[in-house]
């Protein structure tokens, strides 16, 4: 539903995390994001992760309770050159069924090593 409403992408939590370590994480995520908008959301969650495990006063703030969790869902690609590429390719691609269409039963798929 969030994407349908226009969200490009979602940083979700597999389990019960503590309200702090959250916040940090998510200021660090979008402080991250901000300075560095060339990063793909996994990658700047991966640099928030990064710099809590850095800033951690003890062995307790080091435990993966705290970041490990989060995962990005529904990734946009990035603006590097191996997405732009992606996408140039994407666009090229044949298209014989209209969007949200399945193809027809025996097409091959198009996909990794095909």
């Amino acid at each position: 539903m969030v994407i349908c409403a226009g969200a490009r992408s979602l940083v979700v939590s597999n389990w019960d995390v503590s309200d702090d370590g959250t916040a940090d994480l998510m200021s660090k995520l979008f402080d991250g994001s901000s300075k560095h908008p060339e990063l793909s959301h996994g990658e700047a969650l991966q640099q928030a992760e990064l710099a809590m495990i850095a800033q951690a006063r003890n062995d307790d703030e080091l435990h993966p309770r705290y970041w490990g969790p989060f995962v990005v869902v529904v990734e946009p690609l990035s603006q590097s050159p191996e997405s732009a590429a992606i996408r140039a390719a994407l666009a090229q691609a044949p298209r014989d069924n209209k969007p949200g269409e399945a193809p027809a039963a025996g097409t091959p798929r198009q996909g990794r090593g095909q």
